[in-house]
């Protein structure tokens, strides 16, 4: 019974973030002509992790290499982003963000944090902080619970 109830507590967590947190904030913020939700969360894992190939992006945002190679091609054209033949593989590519690539991340993020922040700023003291040490157990849980390759993926420490 404890873990149904879990389980719908997780659905009921990602529905309330996801609406909340960021479907809410995509609509006020001002994307630059051409550019969807599915090209900054791109662009955030690169800022992360700074150089990735292709299939590792497409696997951290949960798409099909196919389907992300018209998402990495636009940000291409769009000098977001740039190519480099990898050093440990020549037959493989790098994909990283470009200087105006990371000006655009780092407003994006910039721009959502204090989004977040302002809808906190609501809580009181002691109810903010239960709620960001809950937030602290969660992720642990999930980090301890996940696949490896999420665990290095948009890494917060920046």
């Amino acid at each position: 019974m404890l873990m149904e109830k879990s389980v719908n507590t997780i659905f009921e967590l990602h529905s309330a973030m996801e609406h909340n947190l960021f479907k809410a904030f995509f609509k006020r913020y001002e994307m630059p002509e051409g550019l969807k939700h599915r090209h900054i969360r791109a662009m955030i894992a690169l800022y992360f992790n700074k150089k990735m190939i292709m299939s590792e992006v497409s696997s951290v945002l949960n798409i099909e290499k196919g389907s992300f190679t018209t998402v990495a091609d636009k940000l291409i054209d769009m000098g977001y982003v740039v190519t480099e033949r990898s050093t440990k593989d020549r037959r493989v590519y790098e994909l990283s963000l470009t200087e105006k690539g990371t000006a655009l991340t780092q407003d994006f993020l910039a721009a959502h944090r204090a989004y977040i922040s302002q809808l906190f700023d609501q809580l009181e003291e002691t109810r903010m902080a239960t709620f960001s040490e809950a937030l602290e157990v969660v992720t642990s849980v999930l980090m301890d619970v996940g696949d490896e390759k999420f665990k290095t993926c948009c890494n917060s420490d920046e």
